[in-house]
């Protein structure tokens, strides 16, 4: 993801640590299994697609298809990136804090946001890139990012 960011021209703010990508990871299979065992089963909420230790954290790689929904939620979600780097600032991991949260009953209920935004700085990057070297260009550069991530 760095090295797409580097050369499409974005800023230093858009580029991601390993430390918040496993936080990210973290946050989405917890999440994700969640969502999984209330009923809502997409390829997407699968705990199956996320590379995970014995105990029940991610593991230290991904798989290729978690990979995909690391770059779309990335690409797509940028506020989940913004909480992920707070939580690394603070030290704290998705996982941990489910686990000391005290079991409630279940209620039924719902819960429906939403939210204005301005273009990321990462999308005026690539709309930049795309300007001054056309789409091709960029599909290019991303196609290489996710081969070399899909080929280690």
């Amino acid at each position: 993801m760095e090295r797409l960011c580097h050369e499409i021209g974005g800023p230093a703010e858009c580029r991601v640590i390993a430390a918040e990508l496993h936080n990210l990871r973290d946050a989405l299979l917890v999440t994700n299994r969640l969502t999984w065992a209330s009923g809502n089963r997409t390829i997407w909420t699968a705990p199956a697609i996320y590379a995970a230790q014995p105990d029940g954290l991610p593991a230290v790689n991904c798989r290729g298809v978690e990979a995909l929904r690391l770059l779309w939620d990335l690409a797509n979600m940028p506020d989940n990136l913004l909480a992920a780097r707070q939580r690394v600032q603070n030290g704290q991991l998705v996982s941990e804090q489910v686990r000391s949260t005290p079991a409630t009953p279940q209620q039924a209920g719902g819960l429906v946001t939403f939210s204005i935004h301005k273009s990321s700085d990462i999308e005026v990057a690539q709309r930049n890139y795309v300007h001054a070297n056309g789409g091709t260009a960029l599909l290019k550069a991303a196609s290489s990012m996710v081969h070399t991530l899909l080929s280690a």
